[in-house]
C-alpha cells in the first residue's frame, strides 16, 4: 500500500511539474561539471583553464567567462561541439558533453560572481583613444559600425546573444577578431563579425581589443535576463521561455553559411592560440 502511494505520489508530481522545471539548468550541477563532475566524469575540468569564478588568464586563448550571458556561454559549447567554431582543445570537450551539461556549465558560469577584475592593459594614450571611438561610433568611411550598437554601452553585452567586452582580455579579443577577419571562425549570426573584421585594419583591432580590456567591467548580465533556477525571474520578450538566457530545448547544430569557405588544414585549429599555433591536447 505505502510503495503504491509513492508511486502514486511520484507519478503526480511528474504530471504537475511543467518539463521546462524538470529540464530547467542547475547552477550546483554546473559547479560540479566545472571541477571535472561528482565522480570525475568530464576529460578536462573547466577549472584548469577558466578558473571556478570564470576568472581565466591573460594569454588569450581562455577568456574571462564570469557573469558571461548564458546563451551566449550555450551557443559557443554547441558551435566547439558541430565544428563550427573549430578549436583543438575546446572541440573535443564540448562533443562530451551533454545537451544538459552544456546548459549547466553556461548557468554556472553565468551567474557566478568574484572573479577579480584585470589589471588595466599598458597602452598608449592615442591607441586607447582610437579604440574608444571604434566602440562608441565605429568605423563608417570603411563601414565599420560601433561596437555598442550590439555589444551595448561600456561592453557590457547586448540582450542575451551579444556577449560582454568590457574587461576581457586585450589579446583574446584581438586573436578572435583576426580569426574572422582571416574567416577561420564562424557561428555569429549572419557572419555579421567576420564582415566587420575585415573592414579593420590590424591597428584598430589592436586598438579596441585594448579599449575594452582597459573598461571596468559593471553588472554584465543585465538582471532582466537571468532566470536563477530558484527564484524563477521571467526573461523578457521574445524569449519568455529561457532560464538565464538558454532554450528549453536543444538547437539544432550550427550550419555555416554557403558563402563561407570551409577552413584549410592550417586553419582548422586557430581558436585557440592567439599566436595562430596549433594547440595540442595535454
Amino acid at each position: 500500500m505505502r510503495r503504491a502511494l509513492i508511486l502514486v505520489t511520484i507519478g503526480w508530481l511528474v504530471t504537475v511539474v511543467p518539463a521546462s522545471a524538470q529540464t530547467a539548468a542547475d547552477t550546483n550541477r554546473g559547479r560540479l561539471l566545472a571541477v571535472g563532475g561528482l565522480f570525475g566524469e568530464l576529460r578536462m575540468a573547466c577549472v584548469q583553464c577558466h578558473g571556478l569564478d570564470g576568472a581565466g588568464n591573460t594569454s588569450g586563448a581562455f577568456p574571462r567567462l564570469t557573469g558571461q550571458s548564458g546563451w551566449y556561454l550555450y551557443k559557443s559549447l554547441m558551435d566547439y561541439a558541430t565544428g563550427l567554431r573549430p578549436n583543438d582543445i575546446m572541440g573535443p570537450i564540448a562533443r562530451t558533453l551533454t545537451d544538459r551539461q552544456m546548459r549547466d556549465l553556461a548557468t554556472h558560469y553565468a551567474t557566478v560572481r568574484g572573479a577579480p577584475n584585470l589589471s588595466e592593459p599598458q597602452a598608449d594614450a592615442r591607441i586607447l583613444q582610437m579604440g574608444g571611438a571604434i566602440a562608441a561610433v565605429g568605423v563608417p568611411a570603411q563601414g565599420v559600425p560601433s561596437c555598442a550598437s550590439c555589444h551595448g554601452a561600456d561592453g557590457a553585452g547586448g540582450g542575451l546573444i551579444y556577449p560582454y567586452l568590457g574587461g576581457q582580455f586585450a589579446p583574446y579579443l584581438e586573436h578572435q577578431l583576426k580569426l574572422w577577419k582571416q574567416g577561420r571562425r564562424d557561428g555569429d549570426a549572419m557572419n555579421v563579425m567576420e564582415l566587420i573584421a575585415k573592414a579593420m585594419t590590424d591597428e584598430q583591432i589592436r586598438a579596441v581589443s585594448l579599449y575594452y580590456a582597459s573598461v571596468r567591467p559593471r553588472e554584465v548580465t543585465p538582471g532582466e535576463n537571468v532566470l536563477l533556477t530558484d527564484r524563477r525571474l521571467v526573461a523578457p520578450a521574445p524569449a519568455p521561455d529561457t532560464t538565464i538566457g538558454l532554450p528549453l530545448h536543444p538547437l539544432r547544430p550550427s550550419v555555416p553559411p554557403p558563402y563561407l569557405a570551409p577552413p584549410s588544414r592550417d586553419a582548422a585549429t586557430g581558436d585557440a592560440s592567439p599566436t595562430g599555433h596549433q594547440s595540442r591536447q595535454p
